[in-house]
């Protein structure tokens, strides 16, 4: 698989993982390759993005949660679906 669409529009490699002081630890190389330059279909920040658009993904969000993704693109499916 490629490079994420969204990689130089995500913040949290940035943001994130610099809060962590060490430039290239293994929890960032781990996330790198799992996600970014690989699995990003399994990246919960991707689920986000590909259906939201990159500005509405939260900072906080870990790409591991699947679950707090669900649950954002849930509220925001019960939202739109109010409004119509």
């Amino acid at each position: 698989m490629s490079m994420c669409p969204y990689f130089n529009e995500c913040r949290f490699m940035a943001e994130k993982l610099s809060e962590v002081n060490f430039a290239k630890n293994s929890l960032n190389m781990w996330i790198e390759t799992s996600f970014c330059h690989g699995g990003y279909d399994k990246c919960a920040r991707y689920m986000v993005a590909d259906i939201m658009g990159a500005e509405k993904v939260p900072s906080e969000l870990y790409p591991t949660r699947i679950d707090k993704a669900t649950a954002i693109l849930q509220t925001n499916s019960e939202l739109a679906s109010f409004f119509l």
